[in-house]
């Protein structure tokens, strides 16, 4: 037979532990929503600030109708970047190291314009659920260019994927910072719609705005510093055609 007074004190403990849990308890917090994903040919865009420069970030959210998988290869295949990037003709690995893979792009300009180029190193970072690829030029006649895409599984339907993608691009034109923020912008849709093209042929495509200065633009570009520097004509597709360059390095 159990003791009275062990038992009145087990029941004492238990009565005041629950008092106190019931006194400090907390609602439970509520998992995070899913955001909103586009829908049908959308693409969502915005802009963000950018270190060092005022030139914002373009930022872009898609749905692919194509599993991640998919994707994910799609942009592993660097040599057929010609597919993914707007208006890149040339593209193809220059070397793979630990840092991450090096890959060579150009955009001809047509007549005797020349060509935009940069090598530009490409990571992949690989978590759970999720893909992210990095791009970062090292050298090129563009001041600087970045890009990069997230790649998630849209939840609860494997054979959708959604698209984060960023990009910065800036040329060395005589142009306010605002109209190459637009062309960010302008050049990511570009980009779903190729993305969409490439995983899913005959996929509607979004409107694409026109460019905001004209493409017969010709501004004077600034002159050289030195014999070595790149060719004064920088930019990044799809700015204004710059004065003629006269060489095209190889990578």
């Amino acid at each position: 037979m159990s003791h009275p007074f062990r038992l009145l004190r087990g029941a004492t403990l238990a009565t005041a532990l629950a008092l106190t849990t019931a006194a400090g308890a907390q609602p439970p917090t509520p998992p995070t929503a899913t955001p909103a994903l586009p829908n049908g040919a959308e693409v969502e865009l915005a802009d963000e600030p950018a270190e060092g420069t005022t030139v914002r970030r373009g930022v872009s959210r898609f749905v692919v109708q194509a599993p991640m998988a998919e994707v994910v290869r799609a942009f592993m295949d660097y040599g057929h970047y010609t597919e993914l990037l707007p208006q890149v003709t040339t593209s193809r690995v220059v070397r793979r190291t630990r840092a991450g893979t090096e890959v060579y792009l150009q955009v001809d300009l047509g007549g005797n314009l020349g060509a935009l180029w940069s090598r530009v190193r490409v990571t992949v970072e690989r978590t759970p659920g999720r893909v992210t690829f990095q791009g970062t030029s090292l050298e090129g006649n563009v001041e600087r260019f970045e890009f990069s895409a997230r790649i998630d599984p849209v939840e609860g339907d494997p054979a959708r994927t959604l698209l984060e993608c960023r990009m910065l691009s800036i040329p060395q034109l005589p142009f306010p910072s605002t109209v190459f923020t637009r062309e960010n912008r302008r050049a990511l849709t570009m980009m779903a719609n190729r993305v969409r093209a490439r995983m899913t042929p005959g996929a509607p495509e979004t409107p694409v705005p026109p460019p905001s200065v004209p493409t017969t633009a010709s501004p004077t570009p600034p002159a050289p510093t030195s014999p070595s520097t790149s060719p004064a004509a920088r930019g990044s597709e799809p700015f204004p055609s710059p004065a003629p360059s006269p060489t095209t390095p190889s990578p």
